[in-house]
């Protein structure tokens, strides 16, 4: 009997640690939602991004071919558009550009390949190894995503480059009569990741920022005015002008001008009659 007990008591104290085991509650530190990143300084400019490994090239061995494959990084650079009372514009071109791409101090084959290097050596180049950047529309909350490409060297991508804004703006605005321009119409970027440190950054160059001068109407005037030009005005506000023009009260108002005017000048009853010092 005293042996059944402490059996049914072992079984019970398993079944309980087996259950605790199984339903622990595991909170996953904030990077590990993706196992790529440790450090994400890119203040959210690039996201969802991923490794593929693709195949580059084929080396030819007598009657075989040896396969090679390249790592990329791929994901989205992410941005928003807006007009200048900041409501997001829809169906705006974003493109981005390569300047230059980092590949080490030494040149070897891999980097060759990346420059895209004439094939040589029986090597059949199926995919060269360079940057590849998607361009981005707008959509309508004003968010663009330019998908991207990147081929990882010596574990590490360290990338310059130009965002360029709804290039060819004028040509557009000249053939259908109509088009948005862009206040800025290009800026430079980094794009820099280390595979080993699981680090990523992205740097967007010296940002424009435009100013109006705002003047008081009041008392509180100053002597001296401030350069610039004020903010344009948008369509919408020039119809809430004409609009306010044909409302009946501002047409009451105007009719009634001439005869304020006329009511002043009676006012005066003794303006024809000069009395002298």
């Amino acid at each position: 009997m005293e042996y059944r007990m402490k059996k049914r008591g072992i079984r019970l104290f398993i079944s309980i640690a087996l259950y605790s085991i199984f339903n622990i509650q595991y909170s996953p530190p904030s990077w590990a939602e993706n196992p790529l990143l440790k450090e994400d300084l890119a203040e959210g400019r690039v996201t969802d991004i991923m490794r593929a490994k693709k195949l580059v090239s084929r080396k030819s061995f007598f009657l075989f071919k040896a396969p090679r494959y390249g790592n990329f990084l791929e994901g989205y650079i992410r941005g928003v558009i807006t007009d200048y009372d900041d409501r997001p514009i829809a169906d705006v071109v974003v493109r981005a550009t390569v300047s230059s791409m980092a590949t080490g101090k030494k040149r070897t084959e891999q980097d060759e390949l990346v420059l895209g290097a004439a094939e040589e050596g029986g090597k059949e180049k199926v995919f060269d190894l360079v940057p590849n950047f998607e361009p981005g529309i707008s959509d309508n909350q004003g968010v663009y995503r330019i998908r991207f490409s990147i081929p990882i060297i010596k574990n590490r991508i360290d990338l310059r480059g130009k965002i360029l804004y709804n290039p060819g703006w004028d040509q557009q605005h000249d053939v259908l009569g109509q088009a948005y321009e862009p206040q800025q119409k290009e800026s430079d970027f980094r794009l820099f990741y280390d595979e080993k440190m699981k680090f990523i950054a992205f740097s967007e160059g010296t940002r424009k920022m435009v100013v109006r001068p705002v003047r008081n109407v009041g008392p509180a005037v100053s002597p001296i005015k401030l350069k610039g030009a004020e903010k344009p005005e948008t369509a919408q506000t020039a119809k809430e002008k004409v609009q306010g023009a044909k409302t009946p009260e501002a047409k009451a108002e105007k009719a009634q001008e001439p005869k304020a005017q006329e009511k002043k000048e009676n006012d005066d009853f003794f303006k024809g009659f000069d009395f002298g010092p």
